[in-house]
């Protein structure tokens, strides 16, 4: 390798298909492969801060081409709640 492909490797991230992690990416690909239907299975992927749960679902939508649904966004109102009093 040259010294830039070096430096590009370097500073690329890095996948370490460590066994749990591994075992979920094959649950998600049995999922994939599932007939469509109106409710599909799913997965809930729970872990303590810091553990990868972000990077390993990074990972498994590289794989198959498709890019992770971004998170929902409350909308919040420009103006406080005024809430009608009745006596």
């Amino acid at each position: 390798m040259t010294r830039d492909e070096r430096i590009a490797k370097m500073r690329g991230g890095c996948w370490i298909g460590y066994t749990r992690a591994e075992q979920v990416a094959r649950q998600l690909d049995d999922l994939l492969s599932l007939a469509k239907t109106h409710r599909m299975p799913n997965v809930l992927i729970v872990g303590e801060t810091n553990n990868g749960k972000r990077r390993s679902s990074r990972v498994f939508f590289g794989s198959i081409g498709r890019r992770p649904m971004a998170p929902a966004r409350r909308a919040f109102r420009s103006s406080p709640c005024r809430h009608a009093l009745t006596g």
